[in-house]
């Protein structure tokens, strides 16, 4: 076998093994299946949650789940969403009804997921910017 021949023996045997490999890393890195349980887990690696609730309506904004959580010393909500054109209209819902009360929101979409920060009462902007961070690798 000359060079040539070897180099394409080896491309091809290259090119079989990514297509073999390519839905195994596809399945890693799928995000269809998260809950927004696994979401406050990850948002708990970095921030202690010191406050959890679901009892809230979280309707109100269309959302199919909801909680209330303080992360370190920064009160937050997080939602999910049955599809992201759900989800857009539950952010349009939150622009309404902050503006309705004077309050001033920070609202993260990540998928059908919604990290919502009342800016106007938190305490620490620096630690709500580290959340809204941390919230993106989600």
């Amino acid at each position: 076998m000359n060079c040539n021949a070897t180099s394409k023996v080896k491309l091809a045997m290259l090119a079989v093994f990514v297509l073999a490999l390519a839905p195994i890393l596809a399945a890693c890195h799928d995000k269809s299946n998260r809950t927004l349980d696994d979401l406050v887990r990850f948002l708990s690696e970095e921030f202690p949650v010191t406050a959890e609730s679901s009892d809230f309506l979280y309707t109100a904004v269309l959302a199919t789940d909801g909680r209330r959580i303080t992360l370190g010393g920064t009160d937050a909500e997080v939602f999910q969403y049955e599809s992201t054109k759900a989800m857009d209209a539950g952010k349009e819902m939150m622009e309404r009804i902050g503006s309705t009360f004077g309050f001033e929101y920070a609202v993260h979409s990540n998928g059908t997921f919604v990290l919502s920060i009342n800016i106007s009462v938190a305490r620490d902007t620096e630690e709500a910017e580290r959340i809204a961070r941390r919230f993106s690798r989600f």
